[in-house]
């Protein structure tokens, strides 16, 4: 609400036109009707919102749960990915030398998005993927695994977001006991909603996991500082401001920056 409030303020003050640069858009992950069910649409009905006043001239986003989402703006959007943060971040880690390192989805719908990671690592990096089945929002059951051996490897667990945990938890447990020696969680979206009475913070630690994620959702300081021991987030604040820079600027291309 404040943000459709104030762009209505900014409406009212004449402005020409606005870019809305919004890192995580919420309501984004039910974007179709399931089976029969009486359900909304409503990544659809947010982008129709975000849209209506007819002032917005473009959208920055980052990472919607589905690329075609995109076509529910009425006006252009650009989705960036997040892998090219991540990416950066990783190289430095491991100083380029990627001969020991898989990259996982944790199902098959974002195997696409480990594959794109793991180019941007280097042409050799391997890929596997998880098979899971989920009982509920935060009941999740590893059913197999499709690709290489992983003695001795460690894998970058990839997604676009992280909710109760549950998924990523469970994908965890399943890689390890396929050899790997470590295993690195790493997202764009940090929800971390508690559900079953646990919050996604306290499975993490339990887990003794550690997790890699970018800020696209603001916390405090001292949420940093607490969780420290297990959570490194990366800033996308550079990274979006060379997207605005290159928007904006005659001549000007985003899609280098990818």
């Amino acid at each position: 609400m404040e943000l459709f409030l104030t762009i209505n303020a900014i409406k009212l003050a004449r402005a020409r036109d606005l870019v809305l640069v919004l890192p995580f858009i919420p309501y984004f992950r039910q974007d179709r009707k399931e089976d029969t069910e009486r359900v909304p649409i409503s990544a659809r009905v947010v982008a129709d919102m975000l849209t209506m006043s007819g002032i917005v001239k473009d959208i920055v986003t980052m990472d919607l749960h589905v690329e075609q989402e995109q076509a529910f703006f009425s006006c252009p959007t650009q989705n960036l990915s997040g892998q090219v943060i991540l990416a950066q971040y990783f190289r430095d880690r491991f100083g380029g030398d990627f001969s020991k390192v898989v990259v996982s989805s944790t199902d098959l719908g974002g195997g696409k998005r480990a594959q794109r990671l793991a180019q941007k690592l280097g042409s050799n990096v391997k890929v596997d993927t998880l098979l899971k089945s989920r009982n509920d929002d935060a009941s999740v059951k590893t059913l197999g695994f499709i690709g290489p051996d992983l003695t001795d490897m460690t894998v970058l667990l990839s997604d676009d977001m992280v909710d109760t945990g549950g998924s990523t938890i469970a994908g965890i447990d399943a890689l390890l006991q396929r050899g790997a020696k470590e295993v690195i969680p790493c997202f764009s979206h940090p929800i971390f909603s508690p559900k079953g009475g646990k919050t996604a913070e306290q499975k993490f630690r339990a887990a003794g996991a550690h997790v890699v994620a970018l800020d696209t959702i603001p916390r405090s300081k001292e949420y940093y500082a607490e969780n420290s021991d297990w959570l490194t987030v990366l800033s996308t604040a550079d990274y979006l401001a060379k997207v605005v820079c290159e928007s904006h600027r005659s001549g000007g291309s985003v899609s280098a920056l990818f």
